[in-house]
């Protein structure tokens, strides 16, 4: 039996041997029937038998309290971030706060914080008054082909193994990648905990960052040869948020270090986008990054357009410098050691003709694993005092 896929997660681990395992997870999948219950996401456009089933088992909960409480918040924010805030929690039936000195994102206000409480309470009686145990333990079958075929679709790419191999450190992460065909996270599709930014992250991380990504995932696939379009050569799915655990801090202070003046360096208009939530400057690097990869994994390279606020221009540029520094790794051990010739692409763009800049790495010494970026080396070599 096929279905247009299900919650899917993928846990990638930094360990010497890096291996990934593939598991159905049940928080989404309980919740992708809420969504579809209340009316809201974007189900697979060819109904299956497992979507069916889905209907039968539980459509006579389309009335209960989690369902009208989804409703609720759905209106009332235009979106909702269930999906990252249940990562937070155990799986149902218990659904309770894996580590209680963590506190979810999304919930800053006192009626986001009871109506998620409300939610969680009804949630957990849906659970169980529908027998969603049972359902999630009888498709365990089910669920093994979609891993199998996901596996398969992967190939013998380790996504965590490919990214540390190409920055020369170690990122010391667990990697995880939530498919559902129910479920459609609208608030956030990626988040890491804790964030990598050293201004967000002020003490030093001893555990390993925590990398999650959700996206749906169908059975059904439209891309080219049948594949996925989340893991095909085009795709930056399986790169994306892992990069981010080196770009965020190696930014912060390298920038430090040799950009005193934004506008001066990146020029008018980066200079202006690099203010916004989404800073620009190092999406163009991300971006050029997962064309790289891509094409060391795949045999094919990602090519524009990347999407409305990167500039094609600037990725293709990165991706040449990049090509350097692969062909010169008995120089430039890491992509960190790189980091000035590959900073210079940005300043060159922006003030063609004029003289190159001398950019220099922050005095901290060899960067080894991406959480020396929160010790004191690190943090002294920006003055800032250790913690």
């Amino acid at each position: 039996m096929r279905a247009a896929g299900l919650a899917l997660l993928l846990i990638c681990r930094t360990a010497a041997a890096s291996t990934f395992d593939l598991s159905v997870d049940p928080r989404l999948e309980l919740l992708g029937i809420v969504q579809r219950l209340a009316g809201y996401g974007q189900p697979s456009e060819t109904p299956d038998s497992y979507a069916r089933e889905v209907d039968e088992k539980f459509g006579r909960f389309k009335n209960h309290p989690a369902v009208k409480l989804y409703s609720e918040s759905y209106r009332r924010k235009g979106h909702e971030g269930f999906g990252i805030i249940l990562m937070y929690y155990t799986p149902p039936p218990a659904l309770t706060l894996a580590d209680p000195s963590v506190s979810p994102p999304y919930l800053d206000s006192e009626q986001d914080q009871a109506l998620m409480q409300r939610f969680l309470w009804e949630l957990r009686d849906l659970s169980e008054v529908s027998g969603f145990p049972r359902f999630f333990s009888d498709h365990k079958a089910l669920y093994d082909e979609i891993a199998a075929e996901a596996r398969k679709e992967i190939g013998p790419v380790d996504p965590v193994a490919r990214v540390e191999s190409y920055l020369g450190i170690g990122l010391e992460v667990r990697c995880h990648y939530f498919l559902d065909p129910l479920y459609r996270n609208e608030y956030s599709s990626s988040f890491i905990v804790p964030y990598p930014d050293p201004r967000a992250t002020p003490h030093a991380v001893t555990r390993p960052f925590e990398v999650y990504n959700l996206a749906r995932y169908d059975l059904n696939p439209k891309g080219k040869d049948g594949r996925h379009t989340l893991f095909g050569p085009n795709a930056g799915f399986l790169w994306q948020e892992l990069l981010f655990v080196f770009i965020d801090p190696s930014f912060y202070y390298f920038e430090a270090a040799n950009v005193p003046d934004t506008k001066a360096f990146y020029g008018p208009e980066v200079a202006k986008c690099r203010t916004n939530d989404a800073n620009c400057a190092k999406a163009y690097l991300v971006a050029a990054l997962v064309a790289r990869l891509s094409k060391a994994a795949y045999g094919e390279t990602m090519k524009g357009p990347y999407g409305p606020a990167v500039k094609t221009d600037y990725v293709d540029a990165l991706a040449r410098r990049l090509e350097d520094y692969e062909r010169q790794r008995d120089k430039y051990p890491t992509l960190w050691s790189f980091y000035p010739r590959l900073f210079s692409v940005y300043h060159e763009l922006a003030f063609p003709g004029t003289p190159e800049l001398a950019l220099k790495l922050p005095p901290a010494g060899p960067l080894r694993k991406a959480t020396d970026f929160f010790g004191p080396r690190f943090r002294e070599s920006v003055g800032e005092p250790a913690r």
